[in-house]
């Protein structure tokens, strides 16, 4: 599953003359996690993805997290922990 989030993720931003945009970013935030990749490289993509566009990012997050049944049921909560919370803790009041 996470090589398949990273190839199309790769083919997006190859096809947005590699223009990263935040969608992109949690993309790869995905496919690594999916992956089994390092703590630190997922939060630095989803951090990376708020930097790009706050906005759109907690959209993408509020959303994950309606789906998902609460912030604490997500991957990347049971992955990233507290980290991940303070990251999405300010979406709330967007």
């Amino acid at each position: 599953m996470g090589v398949a989030i990273f190839k199309s993720a790769n083919s997006q931003v190859k096809n947005d003359n590699f223009n990263f945009t935040s969608p992109d970013y949690w993309n790869y935030a995905s496919a690594y996690l999916q992956m089994g990749q390092p703590q630190e490289a997922v939060l630095n993509f989803l951090t990376d993805s708020k930097k790009v566009d706050k906005v759109k990012f907690c959209q993408i997050a509020v959303r994950y997290h309606e789906v998902k049944g609460g912030t604490e049921n997500t991957k990347f909560f049971k992955y990233l922990g507290d980290d991940y919370t303070t990251l999405v803790s300010d979406c709330v009041n967007l």
